[in-house]
């Protein structure tokens, strides 16, 4: 990774996301999530994702 692949961002308190360029200025960093699709997914369907990405197991009841 180098400069050139990282973005900057700032969270405000009141929730909004900002990005951060190298001559300090901001703009907007607006999500790509579709968060319908998420709120319409069943509790197995997230279990499902979750178990299906292998860069992001879901823990154990041990590491809970």
């Amino acid at each position: 990774m180098n400069a050139n692949d990282t973005i900057r961002a700032k969270r405000f308190d009141d929730g909004r996301v900002v990005q951060i360029h190298s001559d300090v200025s901001m703009r907007p960093l607006e999500s790509q999530t579709d968060w319908a699709v998420l709120e319409a997914m069943t509790e197995s369907e997230i279990e499902a994702n979750a178990a299906s990405d292998p860069g992001n197991p879901p823990l154990t009841a041990y590491e809970l």
